[in-house]
């Protein structure tokens, strides 16, 4: 997609999103949405067709996630309810806050059970998004919107492995 200034709006624009201040920003936005397409992510996914909506995992704890984090089911659940109360705001690639997709459903799996195309783990956190935005639908279809992140800062530590 290309990128353009949408000289109405005043704002530069990816795609059907004219929503960002600077060109530098639209670039950015751009090339995240194709950040790591090629890594094989096993992800609970589900997609509705005639709604528009794309359901997945968001954060699942007790095990490594791609930053090489782990998160207890507690910290899990808090940081569901917490996006929920202090946020509920739909965000692309961690860069720009948009109103092209909107948070229908969010909630911490009480049981493990078959969804989609994998498993929900009891404990997992869960979102269903109703896209709006053609070009982010149209990604989401062919696969290349393939998840969700929280994108939270936190207080980290390291654990070491008494076995090596």
């Amino acid at each position: 997609m290309p990128i353009k200034y949408n000289s109405k709006k005043k704002k530069w624009c990816y795609g059907n999103q004219c929503i960002y201040n600077s060109r530098a920003k639209a670039v950015a936005a751009s090339k995240a949405i194709h950040v790591n397409k090629n890594d094989v992510i096993d992800v609970v996914k589900s997609i509705d067709e005639d709604q528009r909506l794309f359901t997945c995992c968001v954060l699942r704890p007790d095990v490594v996630d791609a930053h090489g984090d782990i998160y207890s089911k507690e910290t899990v659940e808090k940081a569901a309810y917490d996006f929920l109360e202090y946020s509920g705001q739909g965000n692309l690639m961690h860069i720009v806050n948009t109103d092209q997709v909107v948070v229908v459903e969010s909630w911490v799996a009480k049981s493990t059970y078959d969804y989609g195309n994998g498993s929900v783990i009891e404990g997992d956190w869960m979102m269903t998004l109703h896209i709006l935005d053609d070009g982010l639908w149209d990604l989401a279809k062919a696969g290349e919107l393939r998840g969700l992140s929280v994108g939270c800062k936190g207080a980290c530590e390291d654990i070491i492995d008494e076995e090596s």
